[in-house]
């Protein structure tokens, strides 16, 4: 019995001797030219190269599409968009900066301010219903946001001409009234006004021409307080 075992375990380790030289046998062996450090380099700086020439068109693509605002089809676009964007905040961001020191001026209490503010903000709600309804109903939006541009600009100088408390109320409750719905207007006219490929980038430049307006409005305003011009 002992000798039997030991002579299957010898016919077992044999087929498994064998069987792992058949599996050697179907493995591919690599060839001399491929295994060379000559060849693995070459194949490695074909790869580089790839990977470098689609990184520089990747780079070209992007650079073409935070241009495209600027090319001569759309210079004049962005020159006028950017303006208005620029105009927009200067005046909305000095007025809304130096209200208290007007309201002040006029013998405001600072108690009523508060109340003056709670108003405007209050007007902000029906001039965005009226302006959607507007639109729904036909009106372009290039002429609302004339329309409203217009109306702000006169409701703020009633507001710098204003004599008693109930007109000064009035003008500043219309010069939110009208303010809003031309940002409004603004925020949508803007992309419209350009190719779906570079519009999000359009938009982009438009938001800095309005942060330079922003910045330049406190300085602007600092200066005409000074002078005592409003």
């Amino acid at each position: 019995a002992p000798s039997s075992s030991l002579s299957s375990a010898a016919r077992g380790a044999a087929v498994t001797k064998d069987a792992y030289h058949a599996d050697d046998q179907d493995v591919p062996e690599p060839s001399p030219a491929d295994t060379t450090p000559l060849a693995v380099s070459r194949h490695t700086g074909d790869d580089s190269k790839s990977c470098c020439r689609s990184c520089e068109s990747g780079l070209r693509t992007s650079i073409a599409l935070l241009l495209a605002p600027l090319s001569r089809e759309l210079r004049c676009t962005t020159l006028r968009v950017g303006t208005v964007w620029f105009l927009m905040s200067f005046s909305y961001s000095g007025f809304t900066l130096w209200l208290p020191e007007m309201l002040k001026s006029k013998g405001i209490r600072s108690s009523d301010t508060y109340t003056l503010y709670g108003i405007m903000v209050l007007a902000e709600i029906p001039s965005l219903c009226i302006a959607t309804a507007l639109v729904h109903a036909g009106l372009q939006k290039r002429f609302l946001l004339a329309g409203c541009g217009a109306g702000c600009g006169i409701a703020m100088v009633a507001c710098a001409v204003a004599g008693d408390k109930a007109m000064l109320d009035t003008a500043l409750a219309a010069s939110y009234f009208f303010v809003v719905s031309a940002w409004a207007s603004l925020y949508v006219i803007t992309p419209e006004a350009y190719p779906a490929t570079c519009r999000s980038t359009a938009s982009g430049l438009a938001r800095f021409c309005s942060c330079l307006g922003s910045m330049s409005s406190a300085p602007v305003g600092a200066a005409l307080l000074e002078a005592g011009v409003w």
